[in-house]
């Protein structure tokens, strides 16, 4: 598939903290169940991420936070953060994943109090890499910011 074709594929956008070893190990879970190719990457690192998050308000200088950009090619899309992202996400992969979005029930601020835990601890149990995750070639035209 072309470039131009991948494009006209995704339609959300992922932001992802490059150097987190929990981020990166979820952007190879989404590519491994997203057959279809609904969403793109792009690390929180990079200059569209940047670009993106002013755009929508946010400080692009705090990685702490997951954002999808749902229908991001559209005149008006709509970022999602923290834990609404990540259910987002979960919500158009194939099973097993697909099958906590019912924790969607649950209020924002519970949901985002969790994240929260889960974004603090996330570099002492998972890890940091040196460099953000380089897809393979089969993957790279899903990551926007290569």
């Amino acid at each position: 598939m072309n470039r131009e074709a991948a494009q006209e594929v995704g339609q959300h956008l992922i932001l992802y903290d490059g150097v987190c070893g929990l981020c990166n190990r979820l952007v190879t879970e989404v590519l491994a169940r997203d057959p279809k190719g609904l969403f793109h990457f792009a690390s929180l690192q990079s200059s569209l991420s940047r670009r993106l998050l002013e755009a929508h308000g946010k400080n692009p200088d705090v990685l702490e936070n997951m954002y999808c950009v749902a229908d991001y090619k559209s005149r008006s899309p709509l970022l999602l953060g923290r834990a609404r992202a990540a259910l987002f996400v979960i919500s158009g992969l194939e099973s097993p994943w697909r099958y906590l979005r019912v924790f969607g029930v649950l209020p924002t601020f519970i949901l985002d109090a969790v994240y929260s835990v889960v974004a603090r601890y996330r570099y002492r149990v998972f890890g940091k890499v040196d460099r953000c995750l380089m897809p393979s070639p089969d993957y790279a035209r899903r990551f926007l910011d290569v």
